[in-house]
């Protein structure tokens, strides 16, 4: 969502036909990496829960933390957005 004129606004991004699994490989694991890395910068990025212990079952998810420092900006957010998208 994006914020126009102090309204909520939906905000549409082109699926990244790549992400679009539910099977987390190590190569989806790096490229998804590689991509927050492209987008923000962020200092590091730390996969925990089951996938970080080896124990991810087919329904499991991805558990990613990534820590900036700082509180970022409205702007930031939708660099983030547009980044992974």
């Amino acid at each position: 969502m994006a914020v126009q004129g102090g309204t909520l606004n939906e905000v549409a991004y082109e699926p990244d036909v790549r992400l679009q699994t539910r099977r987390i490989t190590p190569e989806v694991l790096a490229y998804l990496v590689d991509k927050i890395v492209r987008a923000v910068g962020p200092r590091q990025v730390i996969v925990f829960g089951s996938q970080a212990r080896g124990t991810a079952g087919e329904a499991s998810d991805l558990d990613l933390l990534s820590p900036f420092g700082r509180v970022k900006t409205l702007a930031f957010r939708r660099q983030l957005q547009r980044g992974l998208w």
